[in-house]
């Protein structure tokens, strides 16, 4: 089971990481990669945290895990619309 779950996460990783090259790294247009890195960093965190809630660590592990994801997802939106 774990070693199911484990081949799942790289998979949907890996994906992520070739969607985020060929979003990001790829042609010039600056205001569609701005109006789609939130979407993007959403959506990447919320996989990680399904991923997380899915493999049920001990509560309180899972709970700390789960708290710092979202000032990181906000940083990480915010740090690109500085930049």
């Amino acid at each position: 089971m774990q070693e199911n779950l484990l081949i799942g996460f790289i998979v949907i990783w890996v994906a992520l990481v070739l969607g985020s090259v060929m979003l990001f790294q790829r042609g010039k247009d600056v205001a569609r990669k701005r109006k789609l890195w939130p979407i993007y960093t959403v959506f990447s965190n919320v996989v990680i945290g399904g991923f997380i809630v899915y493999m049920q660590p001990p509560t309180m592990w899972m709970m700390a895990i789960l708290v710092l994801l979202v000032p990181l997802t906000l940083l990480t939106i915010r740090l690109n619309q500085i930049l």
